[in-house]
């Protein structure tokens, strides 16, 4: 069975073992923690201590938070243990998309997910603990699972499934339509003996019943601890799409961003157009899963597309996924028609591959502001339970300190904070590059109160750490602030 097993899977079984191999070398033990990652840290830690340390934003979905939580509270590093998590996932991800692939064309499951490993912003947030890739895999399995349900119990797993997508990353809550839209589809696909229509709308109606009753079955219960804890059920997705309208000149884009930045990373993703184009020529094309994959990319790709004016290309992860099963699909049907072997396929496509990714794991072992960085940010680690006053979250992946009041503004913002809750902390961290990126948004002003809140630090409180990044120049500070 073994030998088996090898014998039909070993292409994926070495793609998969190649990416998790390459994720691991490409780990940088003084690298800077990504952002979101270290908010996640502190949401986890200030979730399981009780708010003794930490940090909380109602903004953020909650199921990365506890899985990360969780860990920390057994004496597990989170950080640590949400790189292991995000690459479990990433790892099994590349199975989904195979499994999804070969469902609609033999052999095409292997460039499906071969095309997915080597994308540069999937390798890239492959052993990151953030949630886009996470979500998606949700995602993707909910959408496969309504693919491939016959029964009314399967339906209820695929909303389960959303639901765990949603408490990821809220905007993979537009897969609950999505699913729904493929119970819809799947009535025009199931054979049915003459004059049982009425039947089979019946049965459709109760299969989107069901998806929804999995679906509220985990949202619900969070909507009631959100009404409990903040007198709102809703909060955390308004206050969500209110935090992702700041840093215009960094995020706002257009509405080309998603496709000229992934064609440039891969112009086979092209490809997805094929399938999509086969539906309407025969209908010995015309496939159930590449229909429902269609409707996710318009909407959920619509939604961050042409919806959401912030564009970052790890948003795009949340649809990406649905084009590379297309373009596995549609590949695969070149190949066929071309008559050219998989294997030169592979070949070359490695060869590519190769010649674009080594500079990235060049760069990451070169980059001289890791190391900078990482004693800036640990360097409150044998100081536990401290109260601090902080303009970055990234101290959490390293220590157990409790942020108050975050400094994620401007000077001017960290200076009236430094003001009104100077009395309640026992340090400020402070990292001009951060504070500075507003002030691109607003002609500069929010310098003005730059040089007074420095001027107060050093008349009333003690410098212990002051470094500046020799390649991105960034002035890192910490103060001790006496009482």
């Amino acid at each position: 069975m073994i030998k088996q097993f090898l014998k039909e899977y070993w292409i994926l079984i070495t793609i998969v073992t190649l990416f998790v191999i390459l994720q691991i070398v490409a780990l940088q033990p003084h690298a800077t923690p990504y952002w979101d990652a270290a908010v996640y840290v502190g949401s986890g830690k200030y979730l399981f201590s009780h708010g003794a340390v930490g940090t909380w934003e109602a903004l953020r979905p909650v199921a990365l938070p506890v899985v990360l939580g969780a860990f920390w509270k057994i004496g597990i590093n989170p950080y640590t243990a949400g790189i292991v998590f995000s690459l479990i996932i990433s790892a099994a991800f590349l199975v989904l998309v195979y499994v999804f692939a070969e469902d609609i064309k033999k052999d095409s499951g292997a460039i499906a997910a071969v095309l997915l490993a080597s994308g540069a912003t999937y390798f890239t947030f492959g052993a990151v603990p953030v949630t886009d890739i996470t979500s998606t895999f949700f995602a993707v399995l909910a959408l496969w699972l309504t693919y491939k349900a016959v029964r009314g119990s399967q339906y209820f797993v695929a909303g389960i499934v959303v639901a765990f997508a949603f408490m990821f990353r809220f905007p993979q809550g537009l897969l609950l339509v999505v699913t729904m839209l493929g119970a819809v589809v799947a009535l025009f696909f199931e054979k049915r003996k003459k004059g049982k229509w009425n039947d089979a709308v019946v049965s459709m109606i109760e299969r989107v019943f069901l998806i929804g009753g999995g679906f509220c079955v985990i949202v619900v219960p969070f909507l009631v601890v959100n009404y409990i804890a903040y007198g709102n059920p809703f909060l955390p997705f308004i206050q969500a799409t209110a935090g992702i309208t700041g840093y215009a000149s960094l995020y706002q884009k257009g509405v080309w961003f998603y496709l000229v930045q992934f064609l440039r990373e891969d112009f086979l993703y092209i490809a997805a157009l094929i399938p999509f184009g086969l539906l309407f020529w025969k209908k010995m094309y015309r496939s159930k899963a590449v229909i429902m994959l269609t409707v996710a990319i318009m909407f959920v790709g619509g939604y961050f597309i042409v919806y959401q004016t912030h564009k970052e290309l790890r948003y795009g992860l949340a649809f990406l996924p649905y084009v590379v099963i297309l373009a596995g699909v549609g590949i695969m049907y070149v190949l066929e028609w071309t008559k050219m072997p998989r294997l030169l396929f592979f070949g070359l496509f490695g060869i590519a591959v190769f010649m674009f990714s080594v500079g990235f794991f060049v760069y990451a072992a070169q980059n001289p502001n890791n190391e900078t960085f990482y004693e800036f940010n640990a360097y409150l680690k044998n100081i536990p339970d401290a109260h601090v006053l902080s303009s970055t979250p990234y101290m959490f992946a390293y220590s157990d300190t409790l942020l108050t009041h975050n400094l994620y503004g401007d000077w001017n913002d960290a200076y009236s904070d430094y003001n009104a809750f100077r009395s309640a902390n026992d340090y400020i961290e402070l990292d001009s590059c951060n504070l500075n990126q507003r002030c691109a948004d607003d002609g500069g002003y929010c310098q003005h109160d730059k040089q007074a809140l420095l001027d107060e630090l050093n008349k009333q409180d003690t410098k212990f750490f002051d470094e500046t990044t020799p390649q991105s120049q960034c002035e890192l500070m910490i103060y001790k602030i006496n009482h």
